[in-house]
């Protein structure tokens, strides 16, 4: 899956949680630090539902698949009390 969002292999640079740790948690803190609060939510958003897609066969760039791969995100990857805030079921 790396390679298909990175054009690059798992062996080239990063494993999956570098790059989560990287690109996503690491950029998303440096925007919240400049106070780019929307930016930061829409990354916030966005990398829920990649982290979604790790759960489910289907392609990358699957149409229609968004919300259900947000809400299986916050259903099996976070605490309980996310999913059960999320009205999007």
């Amino acid at each position: 899956m790396l390679k298909i969002l990175t054009g690059m292999s798992k062996s080239d640079s990063f494993n999956e949680k570098q790059f989560i740790q990287k690109y996503l948690i690491d950029d998303i803190k440096v925007l919240l630090d400049k106070q780019l609060f929307y930016i930061a939510l829409l990354i916030i958003t966005q990398s829920i539902e990649f982290l979604g897609s790790y759960l489910d066969k289907k392609p990358i760039r699957a149409r229609g698949q968004s919300k259900i791969r947000f809400n299986s995100a916050l259903y099996y990857l976070f605490p309980g009390k996310y999913s059960s805030c999320n009205k999007g079921k």
